[in-house]
Formats: structure tokens, sequence, C-alpha cells
């Protein structure tokens, strides 16, 4: 029986020597790395890009939305940053949709105002969706 020990000892080391390359293999697509699926996962894929909050206000203003009526905010009830658009700007259909646009891209929540709200949130479902039948 101790004769055999040694023999699955070596068998088991084989294997996982023999194994190892294809579990460290770059999935199809990835650029090569050492670290091969584990460089870039496939749930990263599609996932908004981190920028810091007044990046994310700085693409709202862009849209054409007035720099005085745009602010970033901690909100205590969501418990995270979100940009707020003052009540009582007047903003195009394309304005709502460049908004909804870099909402959907940075992952910043958007917060218009009471006047805006109906508009807004249609235009982000309507983009949310498109996005999401990509």
């Amino acid at each position: 029986m101790t004769a055999t020990r040694p023999v699955l000892l070596a068998t088991a080391m084989l294997s996982a020597v023999l194994l190892a390359p294809a579990a460290m293999a770059v999935p199809k697509g990835a650029p090569p790395t050492s670290l091969g699926d584990l460089a870039r996962p496939d749930w990263a894929d599609g996932a908004p890009v981190i920028v810091e909050p007044d990046a994310a206000r700085r693409r709202i203003v862009a849209c054409g939305v007035d720099g005085a009526r745009v602010t970033v905010r901690d909100d205590a009830r969501l418990r995270e940053t979100v940009l707020v658009v003052a009540s009582g700007a007047v903003l195009s259909d394309e304005q709502l949709t460049c908004m909804a646009g870099a909402s959907l891209e940075t992952g910043y929540q958007i917060i218009v105002g009471a006047d805006l709200a109906a508009r807004y949130d249609a235009t982000y479902e309507r983009l949310e969706k498109a996005r999401a039948g990509q």
C-alpha cells in the first residue's frame, strides 16, 4: 500500500502541471496577459466607466445645461452620489437624450426637477432599452 502512495502523488502532480496552462488560457478576444481571464472578466463588458463626480457634472454641462443649475450631491436616501439639475431648466429633447446617455455611461443618477421628470425618465428608459438590445 505504501508503494502506491508515491505513484498517486506523482500522477496528481503531473496532472496539475499539464492542466495548469489550460486554466490560465486567455479567453477569446482578450488581450494576452499573464493573468489570463482574470485580467478582464466577462462581467466587466458594458460596465459604466468610473469617473469622478465633477467629470460627470461636466458631461451634463456639455449637453448644454447651465452649469449653475447642475450640482453634485451625496444622497443619503439612495446612499450614492447623484447629479441634480435644478427645477426651471428649459431643456430640449436632444439635451435630455445627452444627459440620459451621460448617466448610463458614467453610472451617476441624474435627478431633475418635477417639471422635467416625466420627459427625462421616458428618455432615459428609451435609451436604456436601446442599449440593452445591443
